[in-house]
């Protein structure tokens, strides 16, 4: 059985402040197909992501994740319709589950969210699972990057990861309140690509084997660092799994 606890019914977000916020509690499509064109931005905030195409929609289950909504990832990938903006502080949660990622064919970073390194003047933003380091999750920003232990222990396949960025102290990160220094020697990555798209993805980055393989059921991403109740308190999923804060 996984970690995660029951569903807790919430109403959604407040729409103050957040950047984006998806929530995979209902379809946004035709109920009769399965397959998510569209993931609608609960934020207020227009960032929906999209897909046209449909070899890469993925799929919404409604019972996915311990009765939770959820989307299933599995070489897929959506767009935000609106570039990112850099952010010298900011709060994410991702609630998700690790369907393979570690065995997954291809390159050995496998990306939930991210904009793509190689688009030209846009901000380093990074969040993925590395086959070579199981049970951690990594990011990169332009201040530096990390890796730090998810929740729980590495067999353990779904997480509730609540990442905060602080711009008073750049030197550090934190996931579900345990502080990590982070690495100022960001990883080599292709720069300057005129075909990269400078928009937020989902599940991987368009043109590169980087896909996750899982299930996403909620991603919140605020423009600055909350503390873990706080973060509770505008998530539809319940948070008790996370670590709290010191």
């Amino acid at each position: 059985p996984e970690a995660l606890p029951p569903l807790e019914e919430a109403p959604p977000a407040e729409a103050t402040h957040l950047l984006l916020h998806l929530r995979a509690s209902a379809p946004n499509n035709d109920p009769q197909d399965s397959r998510q064109a569209v993931w609608k931005d609960s934020s207020g905030q227009q960032r929906d992501f999209l897909q046209k195409s449909e070899a890469l929609r993925p799929e919404w289950f409604a019972s996915a994740m311990n009765e939770r909504g959820a989307l299933l990832f599995d070489k897929k990938l959506m767009v935000s319709t609106l570039q990112a903006s850099r952010l010298d502080q900011f709060s994410l949660v991702v609630v998700a589950q690790d369907l393979g990622s570690l065995d997954n064919a291809g390159g050995p970073e496998h990306i939930l969210l991210g904009v793509d390194p190689a688009a030209t003047g846009h901000p380093r933003l990074l969040v993925y699972l590395d086959k070579r380091k199981p049970g951690y999750l990594f990011f990169e920003t332009n201040e530096g990057s990390a890796s730090l232990p998810l929740p729980g222990n590495k067999d353990e396949t779904a997480f509730v990861a609540c990442l905060t960025v602080r711009a008073d102290l750049p030197d550090l990160a934190s996931l579900n309140g345990q502080v990590v220094p982070l690495d100022k020697d960001l990883p080599k990555r292709d720069r300057h690509n005129p075909a990269a798209l400078p928009y937020l993805q989902l599940g991987g980055l368009l043109g590169q084997e980087t896909f996750f393989s899982g299930f996403i059921s909620e991603l919140i991403l605020l423009p600055q660092s909350l503390r873990l109740d706080e973060l509770a308190s505008l998530s539809h999923e319940t948070l008790a799994t996370a670590i709290p804060a010191p």
